[in-house]
């Protein structure tokens, strides 16, 4: 392991019920995979992740990562009444035309964050219920940490600008894991 997936290591056994997300900016990158010309553009999200001991990182996602964490928590997860709380949950679609144009990139920006508020509160609600399965709440906190080491790993292995950075208010400066 090295030492800065140790430093992160360090990050990600804080509690999960402090866990914040917010979006901090977005990129537009042309995917390969695509066989249609209008449909190479792809928008990646940096998303930031703040925790509530002072320590925040950010991520790189697209709207298909966020498509497959919540099929992921469909599949996984067994009690019915997370899976019908999850089903009011509406994933963020990207549009079929205009993906460049920065309304469109706003609105995709703003429908993602509102669903993951609403899919983090519904997650840290049912971890923290005291009438959820043990097993099952567990399964919601171990899929939802895995997505975000998952794409942390991911950020260090090619070569993307991983920042943990404290807020203000703690001791130590910004720090830059590359």
């Amino acid at each position: 392991m090295s030492a800065s997936l140790k430093r992160l290591a360090i990050v990600r056994q804080s509690s999960f019920p402090t866990c914040r997300f917010c979006i901090e900016g977005t990129a537009v990158r042309r995917c390969r995979r695509s066989l249609l010309s209008f449909a190479s553009i792809q928008v990646v999200f940096q998303l930031k992740i703040a925790m509530g001991d002072r320590k925040d990182w950010e991520i790189q996602c697209t709207l298909r990562d966020f498509t497959e964490l919540h099929r992921d928590l469909q599949k996984r997860v067994d009690d019915p009444i997370f899976q019908t709380s999850l089903e009011t949950l509406v994933v963020p679609k990207q549009p079929l035309f205009h993906r460049r144009n920065t309304m469109v990139i706003k609105g995709m920006c703003v429908d993602l964050e509102y669903y993951l508020c609403n899919l983090l509160k519904l997650c840290q609600g049912y971890v923290q219920s005291p009438t959820s399965p043990k097993e099952a709440a567990a399964a919601v906190e171990a899929i939802m940490r895995a997505f975000l080491e998952a794409k942390a790993t991911m950020a260090l292995g090619r070569g993307y600008p991983l920042t943990i950075a404290q807020r203000p208010g703690a001791s130590k400066g910004v720090t830059k894991v590359a």
